[in-house]
């Protein structure tokens, strides 16, 4: 009874930090088999670590506004291009906050089992993009990125907020599985890489490193995305790792525990 009584605290902690009742998503309260979470995922630590996503981000100062239905595949096809840069994710963040939306990274707890979130709490609030970085890779920072942002511009309804995804249960997508969630794919796909231009790439798990290179320069996005796509495309996820840029992500965003 103590723990329980001391989680329960915790918990109330969590939900006055994060702008208190009106902020729970309450999505998460109930079991939704359609959404991208393990079979495993403890309800409780997910909403927990939501939550915690949330109060990080009042903390956050943003340098614009968020307008709906600023977030389109023109903008993020613009975000993809930053990813070019040595600094991609820091300059992701700033361009996020010029439009009024948080990026916070915050670690994921036992049995949550999660790569990111698409959240917005109290009615009328900023839209929160919450990754956990629990595979701190340049691909996989920028997908799931893209993925988030995308539920933004194409999801979001103005009430409390919720999309938690686990990118590992793409390779064996469920067929009760909520179609928003394929929806985001196909626009974060298609904002790091065109369809169009991906289909004239040729390029195979056979591919060389160079190739890779040049292709991600002629169409100026950094290799790793280049690398993941062909990774996913071929299902062979042994691949091209050197030019995932493995150990890149946390040195640029704070990882708040």
């Amino acid at each position: 009874m103590a723990t329980k009584a001391k989680a329960e605290e915790l918990i109330g902690e969590l939900i006055a930090k994060a702008g208190g009742m009106n902020a729970v998503p309450m999505p998460l309260c109930r079991r939704n088999d359609a959404m991208r979470q393990n079979a495993k995922t403890d309800t409780y630590a997910l909403l927990a670590w939501c939550l915690k996503a949330l109060a990080v981000s009042r903390d956050q100062k943003l340098a614009g506004t968020y307008q709906t239905g600023s977030v389109n595949l023109e903008l993020l096809s613009e975000l993809s291009k930053l990813s070019a840069y040595e600094d991609g994710p820091k300059r992701a963040k700033d361009a996020l906050s010029d439009l009024g939306i948080h990026l916070v990274c915050v670690a994921h707890l036992p049995k949550t089992y999660l790569d990111g979130a698409a959240l917005r709490g109290v009615e009328g609030g900023a839209p929160v993009v919450a990754l956990t970085l629990r595979y701190d890779r340049i691909d996989n920072f920028w997908f799931s990125l893209l993925h988030e942002l995308a539920h933004v511009g194409l999801h979001f309804n103005g009430a409390a907020e919720a999309f938690v995804d686990d990118f590992s249960l793409r390779e064996a997508p469920s067929r009760h599985e909520d179609p928003r969630e394929n929806e985001a794919d196909t626009l974060a796909e298609e904002a790091l890489i065109s369809r169009e231009t991906w289909a004239s790439a040729g390029l195979t798990a056979r591919a060389s490193y160079s190739g890779i290179i040049a292709f991600s320069q002629r169409i100026g996005v950094h290799p790793a995305i280049v690398a993941g796509r062909v990774r996913h495309q071929t299902r062979n996820f042994r691949a091209f790792a050197p030019l995932l840029g493995t150990g890149e992500v946390r040195k640029q965003l704070e990882l708040v525990q």
